[in-house]
């Protein structure tokens, strides 16, 4: 194993465009969250969901990423290792305390199988150049548009009806509410919300590099009516994990750009307009209710110590139960002993990252899975500035955690995917064009010819 910081393979020496092999894996890990996911739920144990439900995906995944990874040569960054040590120094000390079994091992792969899919976009971003990842995701963009529309028209006959495409999950959870989502299926709100912020933030790009006015309007009605449509599902979280991954957009804009004064000026004008808009705004086209819900999401990361939470509050009573009945303070109960399937924690437990990981392993667990993460995103980020892989790195920390208190980012690879599609349209954002595969540019962007270069094709 070498030890390095992550080295960029020259541009001449880069694809332009993917090979059939990996366009059929990526075509199979959206599929997995755009259409699969719907099947396995509403077809359970036969027929088509029997055919989908399976690891052959997730296997496949691992397998070619593996290979191809070792014929690249690919060197783990010495952040990356540091991650990578410390995450197992804390495994081994709750395997050694409270034993292994098939619970231990299962809770590990749900916890760790999404790194394949991080893998891949990893892969993805070494083996091609510019215009090739840009083509893909002008591609993504596309679909995500497209996919929007009709969901959300899907999304509108559920509200209306209460049973549209639902039948088959209210045998399982009867709150209606939970499966309004569309085609993304049982319980799949929250895959939703992370679906929402990819499409807005690819759209964000686009507009971004392509300069078409009528993109700011697709934008704003789509937020207009995901708002709307948030209200109506009880997706309390959408303005709040929103709001972290634009603040997360404009400062990468920033960076990007060298942080002029004029930048960061600008910068905090867009955030503090943003969150005047909603407070100000707050009483008009439905935002009330995503205000008070963002509140209330906001309480989920802390809790008064003299008072006990709302049970009706997951997030925050899980949080509470975590650190005041299973030693989130110390390793937890152990990755043995929590099995979500019993039930016999809280009939919630499961519904975000950071409860469950705080108690199968303590404050110290959440965190070393958290940094382990945020090490392998930075290598997409593939940034070789130190003061930027910082605020990068920091970014990544900060988003993590609001995801993993929001949601079930470590255990739900579908929403690991829509995820990822975040982050990948994150990494495009940091990157002008002509420092895409450069550690440095050697001439000012302006004097370039790459630099008036088109990145997405109108």
């Amino acid at each position: 194993m070498s030890i390095s910081l992550p080295l960029e393979i020259d541009h001449d020496m880069k694809k332009s465009k993917l090979t059939r092999i990996d366009v059929f894996f990526l075509f199979f890990i959206l599929a997995n969250l755009f259409f699969v996911r719907y099947l396995i739920f509403a077809y359970p144990g036969h027929g088509i969901g029997t055919l989908f439900n399976t690891n052959f995906i997730d296997i496949g995944v691992i397998g070619y990423v593996s290979l191809v990874m070792l014929r690249s040569k690919f060197k783990i960054g010495l952040n990356l290792y540091i991650s990578v040590v410390l995450l197992t120094i804390v495994i081994t000390l709750n395997l050694l305390k409270f034993g292994i079994n098939d619970t231990a091992v299962e809770n590990l792969l749900t916890a760790l199988s999404p790194v394949s899919f991080l893998l891949f976009f990893i892969y993805l971003r070494k083996q091609y150049n510019s215009d090739a990842l840009y083509t893909i995701a002008n591609q993504v963009r596309k679909f995500l548009n497209i996919y929007f529309v009709i969901n959300s028209v899907i999304i509108l006959f559920q509200i209306r009806t209460g049973t549209f495409l639902m039948k088959p999950f209210l045998r399982f959870n009867p709150h209606a509410f939970d499966h309004t989502d569309g085609l993304i299926g049982f319980n799949g709100v929250s895959i939703l919300n992370y679906v929402w912020i990819a499409t807005i933030l690819f759209n964000l790009l686009y507009y971004l590099e392509a300069k078409i006015k009528h993109t700011l309007f697709v934008i704003i009605v789509q937020t207009v009516v995901m708002v709307e449509i948030s209200t109506l599902n009880d997706n309390k979280m959408f303005l709040a994990t929103l709001f972290s991954f634009l603040i997360f957009f404009f400062i990468l804009i920033v960076i990007r750009n060298n942080a002029s004064i004029p930048a960061i000026a600008k910068m905090f004008f867009l955030i503090v307009f943003s969150f005047s808009f909603l407070l100000v705004g707050s009483n008009y086209i439905g935002l009330s209710n995503q205000v008070s819900d963002s509140e209330g999401f906001a309480k989920d990361f802390f809790y008064e110590s003299n008072k006990i939470p709302d049970e009706n509050n997951e997030r925050a009573y899980l949080n509470y139960l975590a650190f005041n009945k299973y030693n989130a303070n110390n390793l937890g109960i152990g990755l043995s002993e929590v099995d979500i399937d019993k039930k016999n924690i809280h009939v919630h437990l499961g519904i975000n990252s950071s409860s469950l990981l705080l108690i199968q392993g303590g404050l110290v667990y959440l965190i070393a899975v958290i940094n382990f993460y945020s090490a392998l995103f930075l290598n997409l980020f593939s940034e070789v500035n130190l003061f930027r892989r910082t605020i990068i790195y920091i970014l990544l920390v900060v988003t993590l955690t609001v995801s993993a208190f929001a949601t079930q980012i470590f255990r739900d690879q579908h929403l690991f995917i829509a995820l990822m599609l975040i982050y990948f349209v994150l990494f495009l954002t940091s990157k002008k064009k002509v420092d895409f595969v450069q550690k440095e540019a050697s001439t000012p962007p302006s004097s370039s010819p790459s630099s008036s270069m088109q990145l997405f094709p109108r």
